[in-house]
């Protein structure tokens, strides 16, 4: 099989971009992207909108350094499950459209992680209210509406669409978001406050 075919189903898998998936964000059938994929086209026209959409270069996917380097980090260690896109700010509104227009930007960060769960993604920390546990510009993967535990680390975000990286904490009937940091205040979440999802990760750089 072509060597750029091999690498790009690779690519699709890491991503979780299906065969029609990609098909419609290039604007083709989803037939002429299998014939490229299984070998039985050496050839499309529509490969520079392939690479393109998925912010490649032609080159790195013939020679698989960009697949490289994003497992350079994974290699020795589990098995990546998925790749999450990182966001610059909490979503607002349906999650799955703000997950396809985050596929579709080739500007768009991805991040491997071992797990592989139905609807999360990674968000940049801004602040120091979690401090010691978050610093600013960790990246924390959140998966998206999963339950909160007490003591779960949490994104939430009020009715304003401020959003903010908090501890839940249960006492009796009441619900808190506590930073980690005592120089900031505690907070009762209330009824105009959403949990968009846990914390279930963080990766920091040195």
């Amino acid at each position: 099989m072509d060597t750029i075919a091999e690498n790009l189903k690779r690519l699709l898998a890491h991503r979780g971009i299906s065969e029609g998936k990609l098909a419609e964000m290039v604007g083709c059938s989803q037939t002429a992207i299998s014939k490229f994929l299984t070998g039985k086209s050496t050839k499309t026209k529509y490969l520079m909108d392939i690479v393109e959409t998925l912010g490649v270069s032609l080159d790195d996917l013939r020679s698989g350094k960009y697949l490289a380097d994003n497992q350079a980090d994974t290699m020795n260690g589990p098995d990546v499950a998925s790749y999450y896109p990182v966001l610059g700010q909490v979503p607002a509104g349906d999650f799955a459209v703000i997950y396809e227009a985050a596929v579709a930007d080739p500007e768009t960060e991805w991040l491997p992680h071992y797990k592989k769960y139905r609807r999360a993604f990674y968000l940049r920390v801004q602040g120091d209210s979690m401090e010691p546990t978050l610093s600013e510009n960790d990246k924390v993967l959140v998966e998206v509406g999963a339950i909160p535990e007490h003591k779960n680390i949490v994104v939430v975000r009020n009715g304003s669409n401020e959003s903010t990286i908090k501890r839940f904490m249960v006492d009796g009937q009441d619900k808190y978001l506590v930073p980690d940091n005592g120089r900031y205040p505690v907070r009762l979440l209330t009824d105009d406050t959403s949990i968009v999802g846990v914390v279930r990760s963080v990766v920091r750089d040195l």
